[in-house]
């Protein structure tokens, strides 16, 4: 390892970023190969592209050319045309929904710094709003969907590191219900930089306790901790 290269197997070298994020030359073969992909929650799977690609693909061309297939720049479309990113399962909509819908939950003291929460729903998405330190700030979400916006905060950094983008990363949020009325939310972070947050919320006559843990290296550190309200 030097100058932020690897060395591979069969004289091969290239660069190693988290979350699967990598770029493999193979000189002898006269071939580069490029995987992109987020699987910092699975860290065991890091390499997993790596060696699927050394045990499955290099047999195949490591002895010649590979032969010419007609239908072969089909086949990766027709895989993966039903791929989407995961979405949160259980349900649309439950009588929780209905009660806390446009109400203010005024938070305690918590590690979120957050002052606020309320929800609004229309059809099958639905509004995050809440208060931390840099101000107010919406996550937008889908029920059983995703819906793809900006996240609330244009502290982190862009192209450069420590520098700030500006503008908030592009995000894919989706929520459900549970059978016991509790809203789960996941906002997967799709942009220059890559990460995940979970926040949990769970209601109970006039209080709201919430939980949020995310996966993502500098950046959403204070998006972790959990933190009770109650009705204002």
């Amino acid at each position: 390892y030097g100058y932020q290269f690897w060395r591979y197997s069969n004289n091969g070298f290239g660069c190693l970023g988290m979350g699967s994020q990598w770029a493999m030359c193979l000189p002898d073969l006269d071939m580069v190969v490029v995987c992109t992909g987020d699987t910092q929650e699975l860290q065991q799977r890091q390499y997993a592209a790596i060696n699927l690609f050394y045990d499955v693909v290099y047999p195949e061309i490591a002895e010649g050319e590979i032969a010419v297939d007609a239908d072969a720049a089909a086949k990766p479309a027709a895989m993966t045309a039903d791929l989407s990113i995961q979405t949160v399962p259980g349900a649309v909509t439950c009588d929780t929904a209905a009660r806390i819908a446009g109400k203010t939950f005024k938070m305690n003291a918590n590690p979120l710094g957050w002052k606020y929460v309320r929800f609004d729903f229309e059809g099958d998405e639905g509004v995050l709003s809440y208060e931390n330190a840099r101000g107010e700030k919406q996550i937008h979400f889908g029920l059983c969907k995703q819906v793809i916006s900006a996240f609330p905060e244009t502290h982190y950094s862009g192209k450069r590191i420590m520098e700030p983008k500006g503008v908030g990363y592009r995000c894919a949020t989706s929520a459900a219900w549970d059978v016991a009325g509790n809203l789960t939310m996941y906002c997967y972070i799709i942009d220059d930089y890559f990460g995940t947050l979970k926040i949990n919320f769970g209601f109970r006559d006039d209080s709201v306790t919430v939980y949020a843990s995310k996966v993502a290296e500098w950046f959403l550190d204070d998006y972790q901790g959990s933190g009770t309200g109650h009705l204002a």
